[in-house]
């Protein structure tokens, strides 16, 4: 815990890049919601039925996220690909939020919220810290000062804790996402 603390404390350069993901991110989240069809409220409005139905599945997903991400970081575009990634999280999060919103009023926002901590915010924690590792990385490369072999280990076990954090995440998710998420439903 001390680790991810230390390691999400943001520099002010940061602060300015995540302002511009968060509102870049609810910018075209709400675009995307104002181009929705009418047929996609009617499936949110039967969320119910499809929490019943399918379970929550990312295991997939996050999978090759995570490997075209990493595989890129080593070619030096891999932090660009992270920042529209994280532009992509945010629009789909805020996208989400305003759709429940506009099928359930407040209580679907309050459904949104807890939907999205759920499903997305221990991913997205996550991958802030890949970023982070990734970045001391490339920065050590790239200003030809490498680290020296115990520190670069050490990176990458932080970084494959990471990643196992995330598909032991996906995987509890599946078996259980869907009954916590029906819970809400009373909402």
């Amino acid at each position: 815990m001390k680790l991810m603390k230390k390691t999400l404390k943001l520099s002010k350069n940061q602060k300015k890049i995540l302002a511009f993901i968060l509102i870049t991110g609810l910018i075209i989240g709400y675009i995307l919601y104002k181009k929705m069809s009418p047929a996609m409220l009617d499936d949110i409005t039967n969320i119910k039925s499809n929490l019943e139905n399918n379970p929550l599945n990312f295991i997939g997903l996050h999978i090759i996220t995570l490997a075209l991400i990493l595989a890129s970081s080593f070619f030096f575009i891999g932090p660009i690909l992270f920042l529209l990634y994280f532009i992509w999280e945010v629009a789909c999060i805020s996208f989400s939020l305003f759709i429940f919103s506009s099928a359930f009023q407040f209580q679907g926002f309050l459904y949104g919220l807890l939907y999205n901590i759920l499903t997305k915010l221990l991913f997205i924690i996550c991958l802030i810290f890949l970023f982070q590792k990734i970045t001391t990385i490339i920065k050590s490369i790239l200003h030809k000062e490498p680290l020296d072999i115990n520190n670069l280990k050490k990176e990458y076990r932080h970084i494959l804790m990471a990643i196992i954090t995330i598909i032991l995440y996906d995987i509890l998710l599946y078996f259980l996402g869907n009954t916590i998420l029906l819970k809400l439903c009373f909402l």
